[in-house]
């Protein structure tokens, strides 16, 4: 599809996954704590160019853009391979059936494009399999991520589920946690947003759409293959940034599959058709433009009502929030003067005043008042003292 409601549907996308995303943990793990930043979220943005690279090795028209794509992509694949298991396994899985794919293909078992003409067709699959290297290099970074002896030591001290458990919980806690809980009325405003540009763009395909229901048990396959690892290992996804990484998926499918099952739609209502309903117009109708307009004073009215109510509603408005009550500046300056208390060299026993304020988006976690707590430890030992401890509330 062209750019234009490539973009759109992208930007409706984003606002999604960043605004609508779990409150408590999950934002400030994913955003603002660097570890769950970098090797969460970082590499899943990662995984997502990765496959990006994939595509525009077939679609790009110029052979020097294509073998860009496949060398950057067969050197992200190897890292992407050793990141985060739950980024790690799905990218894996997505390989696994690419190269699948291919092989099929070679063997004469399927055939793709075939409402191309001859000569582009395989000039596409030629570039096509050639894919499966990049693929190939993301599935030995896997393996070599799954066999390094760090991870078999950190994974020897967990106390996690058996496989088929892990699996059965993953796709019940899709259900629970992504369908139940977090699909709210925001989430729903968005999802229907996305209807007319979506609707537009399956137009401008030459995809088939065959399989509507094996496309919906893949992409609810996906989400649960996400949170699958922590769940093997863990028994749990407790953790913010694990939330924030299965949230991510879960939106990004709906939208994939909300998108293959309106060009199911499409296809099924022109099935009687004989000529070619293909469209390059980029104008909407008047009907679509009143169901924009429609799901945007929806979406504003229902907004404006749960964030007077719930101001930490959005991640922006819970952002906004501690910025104009002034709660972050105070939890920086009190970061400020315990960093200077730290450094001290004067100061041997560190006593820490308390937080006032603990922003939403901001505050991860605290020492305690326990000089034996494992956080009192890391802190005492980094800053070289002799103890650290939780003081009273700074008033």
């Amino acid at each position: 599809i062209d750019k234009d409601l490539a973009n759109c549907i992208t930007m409706i996308l984003l606002i999604l996954t960043v605004q609508c995303m779990p409150q408590g943990l999950a934002r400030v793990e994913a955003f603002f704590w660097y570890c769950s930043a970098a090797n969460y979220v970082l590499m899943y943005s990662q995984g997502l160019i990765f496959l990006g690279l994939l595509i525009s090795a077939v679609q790009d028209e110029k052979k020097g853009k294509k073998l860009y794509d496949l060398v950057m992509a067969t050197i992200m694949g190897f890292f992407i391979g050793g990141a985060n298991y739950m980024t790690s396994l799905s990218v894996a899985i997505l390989c696994a059936l690419l190269v699948l794919t291919v092989i099929l293909c070679k063997c004469g078992k399927i055939t793709l494009w075939k409402t191309e003409s001859d000569a582009v067709r395989s000039a596409k699959q030629k570039w096509f399999t050639l894919l499966s290297i990049p693929a190939v290099s993301m599935l030995i970074g896997f393996i070599c991520s799954c066999m390094a002896p760090g991870n078999n030591n950190r994974a020897a001290g967990l106390t996690g589920m058996g496989p088929v458990k892990a699996v059965l919980t993953s796709l019940y806690y899709t259900l629970s946690y992504a369908v139940g809980e977090w699909t709210n009325w925001a989430v729903i405003c968005f999802l229907l947003l996305m209807v007319p540009f979506l609707w537009k763009a399956v137009q401008k395909t030459t995809l088939s759409y065959r399989y509507p229901v094996l496309a919906a048990i893949f992409a609810y396959g996906m989400v649960s293959a996400n949170i699958c690892p922590p769940m093997y290992a863990e028994g749990n996804i407790e953790a913010g940034r694990l939330q924030a990484l299965f949230w991510m998926q879960y939106a990004l499918c709906m939208t994939l599959l909300e998108g293959y099952l309106l060009g199911w739609f499409y296809r099924y209502l022109n099935r009687d058709r004989k000529a070619e309903i293909y469209t390059t117009d980029n104008h909407f109708s008047r009907a679509s433009m009143t169901v924009i307009v429609s799901i945007v004073v929806m979406l504003l009215w229902g907004s404006a009502l749960s964030v007077h109510v719930n101001p930490d509603f959005y991640t922006s408005t819970s952002a906004l929030q501690d910025l104009l009550n002034g709660h972050a500046q105070e939890y920086d300056r009190q970061n400020t003067a315990r960093r200077e208390m730290l450094k001290d060299k004067s100061v041997t026993d560190a006593v820490l005043p308390a937080y006032t304020y603990k922003p939403d988006l901001l505050f991860f976690s605290d020492i305690t008042t326990d000089p034996s707590d494992w956080t009192n430890e890391a802190v005492r030992r980094y800053y070289d003292k002799t103890s650290v401890v939780l003081g009273d509330e700074t008033k």
